[in-house]
C-alpha cells in the first residue's frame, strides 16, 4: 500500500509521471460531459471521508471556459445545498464538502456539460470513516492474441487481455474501488505506463485489455495492476509479464525490485516509479 505521505512526496517527482496515451479508448468522444461518479450512483455505504469525484471525458476541460462552479450541484437529504470545494485534477472534477458528510444520510448531485448536458447521480454514507486498504489478490491472467488493423493499433500488433479477481472492501463502497493497469516493462518503455482501467462491480472477474503495435510486441511486456478505494487507499498485486508473440510467461524476469536492491539488466521498474506514476494519475498536477 502506498500511504497518503508517499503519494505526496511523489508528487513531487515528475521523471515518473504517468502517461494514459496506451488507454485502450482511442477515437476521440463523441460528446463532452460527464463520464463517470464517484461515489458510484446509487451507492450504498460511502465512507464519511469520501469526496465526490467526477471524471469528464477526454479534452473536456480544454472546451470549458466556465467557473468549476457551474459544474456541480449537491444537494442533502432535506434539498439543501452541499457547500464545499471544488478543483480540477486532470480530466476529473473533485467535491470536498466543508462540513463532514452526515453518517446514514443520502445525498444527491447533478453534474453538468456541454453535449450531455446534465447527469444526476446519489448515494448514502455510512457512519464511518475509510481508514483501510482494499483487500486484492491482484495476480492476473494474461492472454495475448494477434489483431487486425484498426485505429488503435497496426496489423500484426496483439491484444492483451487480462483478468483478475475483484477486490473487496470492508470500510468502504466496493463499488468505488478502481482498477489501474499499468505496464512496467516493454521496448523503450522509461517509466509505467498506464493502459487500461477499470471499476469494480460484483462478478468472479474483473476484464481489462490493452493493444500493442507490432513494435512494441518485439520482446516481454509486463504489468502490474493496482486497486484504489474511494479515498484514496491503494494496493498492488504482483507483477506478470507475457511474450506477446510466444505466449510465454517470464515472471522472475519481471519482478519488482525491492527498496535498495540493484536492478539486473531484465529487471522491471522499483516499486517506486510505480507509486510516482500511479500518484500522477490520482492527482494531476493542475494544468
Amino acid at each position: 500500500m502506498l500511504s497518503a505521505l508517499a503519494v505526496n512526496v511523489l508528487l513531487c517527482a515528475p521523471a515518473a509521471r504517468a502517461d494514459d496515451a496506451g488507454i485502450e479508448d482511442c477515437g476521440p468522444p463523441a460528446e463532452l460531459g460527464p463520464l463517470e461518479f464517484f461515489p458510484a450512483s446509487s451507492a450504498n455505504g460511502v465512507a464519511l471521508n469520501s469526496a465526490v469525484r467526477v471524471r469528464y471525458t477526454p479534452g473536456f476541460f480544454e472546451v470549458w471556459r466556465d467557473p468549476l462552479t457551474r459544474l456541480l450541484e449537491l444537494r442533502d437529504d432535506t434539498g439543501a445545498p452541499v457547500a464545499g470545494t471544488l478543483e480540477r485534477l486532470g480530466d476529473t472534477l473533485v467535491f470536498r464538502p466543508d462540513v463532514p458528510w452526515r453518517p446514514n444520510s443520502q445525498y444527491e448531485g447533478t453534474a453538468f456539460g456541454i453535449d450531455i448536458l446534465q447527469s444526476g447521480f446519489r448515494f448514502r454514507t455510512s457512519n464511518r470513516d475509510d481508514v483501510l486498504p482494499p483487500v486484492f489478490d491482484g495476480t492476473p491472467t494474461i492472454s495475448p492474441a494477434v489483431v487486425d488493423a484498426r485505429a488503435c493499433v497496426d496489423e500484426g500488433g496483439y491484444r492483451i487481455d487480462v483478468t483478475i479477481a475483484p477486490a473487496t472492501d470492508s470500510d468502504g463502497a466496493e463499488g468505488d474501488i478502481e482498477y489501474l493497469l499499468f505496464q512496467t516493462r516493454g521496448p523503450r518503455l522509461e517509466r509505467p505506463l498506464l493502459r487500461s482501467r477499470a471499476r469494480n462491480f460484483a462478478g468472479i472477474s474483473i476484464p481489462l485489455a490493452f493493444t500493442l503495435t507490432p513494435s512494441e510486441a518485439v520482446s516481454p511486456v509486463c504489468i502490474a495492476i493496482l486497486a484504489v478505494d474511494g479515498v484514496g487507499h491503494t494496493v498492488s498485486g504482483p507483477t506478470r509479464c507475457v511474450d506477446p508473440i510466444q505466449g510465454n510467461f517470464f515472471a522472475p524476469l519481471c519482478s519488482v525490485s525491492a527498496p535498495g536492491a540493484t536492478r539486473g539488466v531484465g529487471s522491471n521498474m522499483s516499486v517506486a516509479l510505480l507509486g510516482a506514476a500511479l500518484s500522477a494519475v490520482l492527482a494531476r498536477r493542475r494544468r
